[in-house]
């Protein structure tokens, strides 16, 4: 094998450092807005509202626990859902709907299921594997039905992962996961496919009282 010497080496790389220079654009940049997130618009829930409606999903606003329960019964008769799965055994006898997993969660129609927090900048929701639903939940039905309320609006992820590590300590959820909208590809010809990787469809109702 053919050693090169110190001298050639530094001959070659001069080269290369001389060709790249000729090559760079000199550009005078000006100041750029280092601004990651818009600043929020209106109420927290308002923000939130609107940027999970941008998505394609929805946020249903509910002044108080009766409104939020009836508009939930609505939904479910509107949408003629017949296998409805709730974890909590409480907001389950309230809605009247099963609080007993049928052992095959592909035959669920929706889920309803808890939050840790709502980012309202993005629209997005934070689950864990800490709540009654577990991982599955929010994951397998075709219709994912969220219950929050306003003590758990964030203006931005940050400060949403920030209150769940306030909230659990060093216990931290062995699952963290943030979903933004129903689930979406155009992995295949960059064809939209809704409900590829989890729900199609996700709805919030958020509790405001």
């Amino acid at each position: 094998m053919m050693k090169i010497s110190n001298n050639s080496r530094q001959s070659i790389l001069g080269k290369i450092d001389r060709f790249a220079d000729s090559k760079v654009e000199k550009t005078d940049f000006s100041p750029i807005d280092t601004t990651i997130y818009k600043p929020i618009d209106g109420t927290l829930a308002e923000c939130f509202a609107a940027e999970l409606s941008a998505i394609g999903s929805q946020c249903h606003l509910c002044a108080t626990e009766n409104e939020r329960l009836s508009l939930i019964r609505n939904f479910i008769a509107d949408k003629k859902l017949n296998n409805v799965y709730c974890p909590d055994l409480d907001f389950a006898k309230k809605l009247e709907v099963s609080a007993v997993n049928s052992g095959n969660e592909m035959e669920i129609d929706a889920s309803i299921t808890d939050c840790e927090a709502l980012v309202a900048r993005t629209g997005s929701v934070v689950v864990s594997a800490v709540g009654k639903a577990g991982r599955q939940f929010n994951i397998y039905p075709p219709i994912h039905i969220i219950c929050a309320s306003s003590q758990q609006l964030f203006p931005y992820l940050s400060d949403a992962l920030n209150a769940v590590k306030m909230k659990y300590g060093e216990q931290l959820p062995s699952f963290i996961s943030v979903i933004t909208g129903a689930s979406r590809t155009a992995d295949i010809e960059k064809t939209l496919v809704m409900g590829a990787h989890g729900p199609k469809e996700v709805h919030v109702f958020l509790l405001t009282e």
